[in-house]
């Protein structure tokens, strides 16, 4: 069992196949990503710097259908997981004040000994790479951009 972990989310938009009208399942273009990751990704970011006082967030595009951020603050890495059940709850109540349509996959936010794929590797399923981007300039990320082997 894990003594620390990063804690962390994870954002998949086929989670939000049923309000998505451009493309659906794995696929993540420049609509979707403006219309369900840009506020999602801000909304989670204020969230820890401003309300938990988290500084040390790295974001990655996953590679292949969504977002991943890691956040290594040292009070962040030894969280039990009911406190990240705490944290992940919080941040549902603050997606519907707000009224951002927040889809977190729940274990990974919960449950320490969930892992995620390094950043900088490519994506077994996609060969896209798994690309670091600032939270505050996520709305300028391309995500057609990101690079594929061949």
């Amino acid at each position: 069992m894990a003594i620390e972990s990063e804690l962390a989310f994870d954002i998949d938009m086929d989670s939000y196949d049923e309000l998505r009208e451009c493309c659906k399942g794995k696929k993540v273009c420049s609509v979707c990503w403006d219309k369900f990751i840009v506020p999602s990704v801000k909304l989670i970011q204020d969230v820890l710097l401003n309300k938990l006082k988290f500084y040390k967030t790295l974001w990655t595009f996953s590679g292949s259908r969504g977002v991943h951020c890691r956040v290594f603050d040292d009070y962040a890495r030894a969280m039990t997981n009911e406190e990240r059940e705490a944290v992940y709850n919080m941040c549902i109540a603050e997606a519907v004040s707000y009224n951002v349509v927040l889809r977190l996959d729940a274990p990974i936010t919960k449950d320490r000994t969930h892992l995620l794929k390094v950043p900088l590797m490519i994506h077994p399923g996609s060969q896209r790479l798994i690309t670091p981007f600032i939270a505050k300039d996520v709305e300028d990320f391309v995500v057609e951009d990101v690079p594929y082997l061949e």
